[in-house]
């Protein structure tokens, strides 16, 4: 519900606690002491409320236990003491990309159901507390520009759902990988937003959104690693379709480009090939240190620059001058430039990141198939245009 239009809602909590086997009081007082104390800032579901009785068929309270954490938004878990349902609704609420916080008063976490909260705290006002605190810095406070020009406030939730449907199609089974992107996602979008104007709130375009995806899919890739190989794979699943689904979005082509699309696709690695980054020297970049591979770069561009090494035809990539513009008009994210150099033999190129003593940076890629520039100019065209390259 919203106060206007456009106002940030209210977040919907679910009071996930211990039932089977508790006295009466040890039910209520905790959940009717929530109720009363911070119905100002939260809207409760109170699985005591359901007409569900407690002597209902299991499968039956289970069902509408599901159906209230899926309308819910987030979910205050008060463990206080060990409750298998709880953890169960805890697994449920993080794979459906709702917020949790778990409440629980033992020395130690348990690592696992950790593994699936967003806040730990020890009493449940401090669990009240964490809960407003990731609202106030979540992004319901966002305005998302549709293409037709219509306005909605941003939800998670909705964002979760596409998330969920990309790792559908990709084969991405594991239930734990949609919540934990999500965090990457969030952490990409607020750059993407317009600053307020006009006393508006923050808006950002749905393609802002798409192109924040996919960044965060690159970015987590190489934040991992090798560290979590799996989780490694999953993004570049996701990844993939991610991308397609960002090209079927668009208007289509003339069928006379459809050749030297197919052409420019067939230059494309699904995964990074073994080509090197380097500098000379620091002052030769806007970083200020000597380059000698991947590694040294910022991770932003790291990221960039593995898309950029998909390409086939590629022997190296060497970073040469740059400029220490004003930095007020450093952009928030990499955005490179690709063309034809005066040696046939590469690719000249520029990317804008804010480093630490410039944001203007060229670099050359030095070519092994110089007779097939064309193809390879247009397969990082391609590879690029979604995230990297202004359109």
């Amino acid at each position: 519900m919203y106060n206007t239009a456009m106002s940030k809602p209210i977040p919907t909590v679910y009071l996930a606690g211990p039932i089977s086997g508790c006295t009466d009081a040890e039910k209520r007082a905790w959940r009717d002491d929530v109720k009363r104390k911070y119905s100002d800032m939260f809207r409760f579901v109170d699985p005591l409320d359901s007409n569900v009785g407690e002597d209902a068929y299991t499968s039956k309270k289970v069902t509408q236990d599901r159906k209230d954490i899926e309308r819910c938004d987030a979910v205050l878990a008060n463990m206080w003491k060990p409750s298998l349902g709880t953890a169960i609704g805890v697994v449920l609420a993080r794979t459906k990309g709702k917020v949790v916080v778990m409440v629980d008063p033992a020395p130690t976490k348990n690592p696992i159901l950790a593994h699936y909260c967003d806040g730990w705290e020890a009493t449940v006002p401090d669990g009240i507390k964490i809960l407003h605190a990731l609202f106030e810095n979540d992004y319901e406070d966002m305005t998302v520009v549709k293409k037709n020009g219509r306005e909605t406030t941003f939800r998670r939730t909705l964002l979760m759902k596409s998330i969920r449907q990309a790792c559908n199609t990709a084969g991405v089974d594991d239930v734990t990988f949609p919540p934990m992107i999500l965090a990457d996602i969030l952490e990409e979008i607020q750059p993407e937003a317009a600053p307020p104007h006009s006393g508006r709130e923050k808006q950002i375009q749905t393609q802002g959104i798409a192109d924040a995806v996919l960044r965060a899919l690159d970015r987590a890739s190489i934040r991992r690693g090798d560290s979590d190989p799996d989780f490694t794979e999953s993004s570049q699943k996701v990844r993939d379709v991610w991308r397609a689904r960002m090209s079927e979005e668009k208007p289509a082509r003339r069928s006379a480009t459809a050749d030297s699309d197919a052409v420019a696709a067939a230059w494309i690695s699904p995964a990074p090939l073994n080509v090197g980054v380097t500098s000379e020297k620091s002052h030769h970049n806007i970083w200020g240190t000597a380059i000698r591979s991947l590694d040294d770069l910022p991770s932003e561009v790291q990221t960039a620059f593995r898309e950029v090494i998909r390409v086939r035809g590629i022997k190296l990539i060497s970073l040469t001058a740059f400029k220490a513009k004003d930095m007020s008009n450093a952009p928030q994210h990499v955005r490179i430039e690709v063309a034809p150099d005066a040696n046939p033999d590469m690719i000249k190129g520029v990317m804008h990141h804010r480093g630490k003593i410039g944001h203007t940076q060229n670099f050359q890629i030095h070519l092994s198939e110089p007779e097939r520039r064309d193809d390879i100019l247009a397969a990082l065209a391609r590879l690029l245009t979604p995230v990297y390259m202004n359109e």
